[in-house]
């Protein structure tokens, strides 16, 4: 006996595609801008 199944996959392309979408609109120009893994584990206190 199969019980109900939920198609995540589709759920989880939309939720993929909104915030595709809100990046896409985002007006803020350093919205490109890139660190690297150590600038960012610098700025929040982790070792590596």
């Amino acid at each position: 006996m199969r019980g109900i199944q939920f198609d995540d996959d589709i759920e989880d392309d939309l939720y993929c595609e909104k915030l595709v979408e809100e990046y896409l609109n985002n007006p803020d120009p350093e919205k490109h801008e890139t660190v690297t893994l150590e600038e960012l584990a610098a700025r929040e206190g982790i070792a590596l």
